[in-house]
């Protein structure tokens, strides 16, 4: 499946003129507690990014600064929207 926002995705800017979303994660996934079949939406994505956040926060003393310079720094830029 390649790298690339759903068309349901928000994209940004906001009405505000911020860059959003600050990070996005992985959809169309399959797991054992939803079965086998692919699944996708925030349902998908939110615990990816949660799963990092607690693998960082676990293994060392991190602050909340620094996680997000962790994450940017590895983040995947897929490009212009």
């Amino acid at each position: 499946m390649g790298d690339f926002y759903h068309y349901y995705s928000s994209q940004g800017p906001t009405w505000a003129g911020r860059i959003k979303p600050d990070f996005s994660a992985p959809s169309g996934v399959s797991t054992t507690s939803y079965g086998y079949r692919e699944f996708y939406g925030t349902s998908a994505a939110a615990p990816h990014l949660a799963g990092a956040l607690g693998l960082l926060l676990g293994g060392a003393d991190f602050d909340r600064d620094q996680i997000r310079a962790i994450l940017e720094s590895r983040a995947v830029d897929l490009g212009d929207p």
